[in-house]
Order: structure tokens, then sequence, then C-alpha cells
């Protein structure tokens, strides 16, 4: 009797060993975590810069959501950043209608921002205005001489990571 309940026991033992299953988890997109800014932003479709650079290429609007590292920010109101680009250039960030500012001291972070991007002309007046707003010197300032082509980004909600 001692032996068929051993052989029972190992039998169960067994037999629940091969039920067990792995559970299939699906993923949909959650909100990015971080400090954010205006609207939340949803962790898919985020797309890296260069792959942004060629979608503004045709002179185009897009929507899209983008991760980049701060270069600079607007001093006075923080209503404006920058974001180095791939190819060197700067991409301008303006906040939609102005509904929130972010702080001055996030330079060096990396964000995801989303909204609109498009490819864009900067004269020498706004150059220099940027330029004034972001600390530079006379002399640089005043080395600014022709137009500047550069992406501008009209943001609806940033996540500081």
């Amino acid at each position: 009797m001692k032996i068929n309940l051993l052989y029972i026991l190992i039998l169960s033992l067994a037999i629940l060993s091969c039920n067990n299953r792995e559970k299939i988890r699906l993923h949909g997109s959650t909100n990015i975590k971080g400090t954010v800014f205006g609207d939340s932003v949803m962790d898919n479709n985020v797309r890296e810069l260069s792959s942004m650079l060629d979608l503004v290429q045709g002179g185009d609007r897009e929507k899209v959501t983008v991760k980049g590292l701060v270069d600079n920010v607007a001093k006075d109101a923080g209503n404006w950043l920058t974001i180095k680009l791939p190819n060197k250039d700067l991409m301008k960030v303006n906040f939609e209608d102005s509904n929130f500012s972010v702080p001055k001291d996030i330079m060096g972070k990396t964000v995801v921002l989303k909204g609109m991007a498009k490819a864009d002309v900067l004269n020498v007046d706004q150059q220099k205005e940027i330029a004034q707003q972001i600390g530079s010197s006379k002399e640089e300032i005043d080395s600014i001489k022709a137009p500047k082509r550069i992406i501008s980004f009209d943001a609806i909600g940033m996540v500081v990571l």
C-alpha cells in the first residue's frame, strides 16, 4: 500500500509538472516614465532623430515622437529648447501655444518629445534673438551673417527621463 501511494504521488507530480505552461503577456503602449510637461507621451513609435530627419526633408510637417539630448534652454522663460541632431545641426523645439514651459536646468538631459516637426529656415534676426536668449557672447551674436536651415518642432508633450 505504501508503494502504491508513492507511485501515485510520483505520477501526480509528473502530470502537474507537464502542465506548467508559460503565460503569455501582451504589452500595449504605456506612458513613458519621467517628469512630464504638457500632454503625456506614449512609448510606442518613438523614433530616432535620424529617421525623423528623413521624414521632414521633403518640407512636410510630420507628427512624430522623438528622443534626444537637450542642448540649450531659453534662459528667460524656458519656453523653447534646442536638441542637437546627428548631422550636428540643431532642432528648435517650441511648446505648442506656450501652454507649458520647462525648467532651465535640463541641459544635457534626455527627453522624449511628441509633436509636429518640419524643415525650416531661421533668418539672421531670428538666429541673433535665439543666441541672446541662450546667453551667447556679443562676438558670437555678431558673427551670425546668413540664414540657417533647421528642424522646427512644435511640441505638445515632453518627458524628461
